[in-house]
């Protein structure tokens, strides 16, 4: 028992992580056997087949994903507009989200779901399945206030004023001109600090 694992998947979205879980190493078996039977009694109590049951025993601590995560690049047919018939229960209108994945993320996908399934095969997986784009990946909320010079392409200035209002200031991930593949809480605590800063050095005119 351990490595290579028996059962393996290989995953694309928007995000996701690279890990692995084999089997426990000899020298763990009281500790196996233990985590084992508990695993027994919460399958007995769903009533599954035998079947069902062998296939479990076979994959179960057996087995890795391997995430696909990609930088879906900023597409002028995505948009975020006013809905012109939705609205809220104050009657404001609702945003409508119109989004497709473009042909360079799509081929971002595909070398990365083949090369996670070519890692798979050379681990020794024996069942290997890929999908994507997964439909429950996109989580982190970003652009629609893109940070710029242009007053008619974007929302703030380079420091995070409005360009319309100028007593408002915008510090969040709706600043960004584009998301990154990977998580986006360090750059957005930098872009903070900066405007922060820039605020801090023209308190005498911050208005003007």
């Amino acid at each position: 028992m351990g490595w290579p694992p028996r059962a393996a998947s290989c995953g694309g979205g928007a995000g996701g992580v690279v890990g692995a879980q084999p089997w426990p190493a000899a020298g763990s078996r009281e500790l196996e056997d233990a985590f084992y039977a508990h695993q027994v009694l919460a399958l007995r109590a769903q009533r599954l087949t035998a079947a069902q049951f062998v296939a479990f025993a076979r994959r179960f601590g057996r087995s890795m994903t391997i995430g696909i995560c990609c930088e879906d690049l900023p597409e002028e047919s995505n948009t975020i507009t006013l809905d012109p018939k939705l609205t809220d229960s104050n009657g404001i209108a609702a945003p409508k989200i119109t989004y497709r994945i473009s042909e360079n993320s799509e081929r971002m996908l595909r070398h990365g779901l083949a090369r996670g399934t070519e890692a798979m095969q050379a681990a020794g997986a024996r069942d290997i399945y890929s999908e994507g784009p997964v439909r429950q990946t996109g989580w982190h909320l970003l652009g629609t206030a893109r940070m710029g010079e242009d007053p008619e392409r974007s929302v703030v200035n380079g420091w995070g004023r409005s360009h319309d209002v100028k007593n408002l200031f915008i510090i969040d991930g709706s600043v960004f001109v584009t998301s990154a593949g990977v998580n986006p809480t360090p750059t957005i605590q930098a872009v903070a600090l900066y405007i922060a800063d820039a605020m801090k050095q023209r308190l005498a005119n911050l208005f003007d």
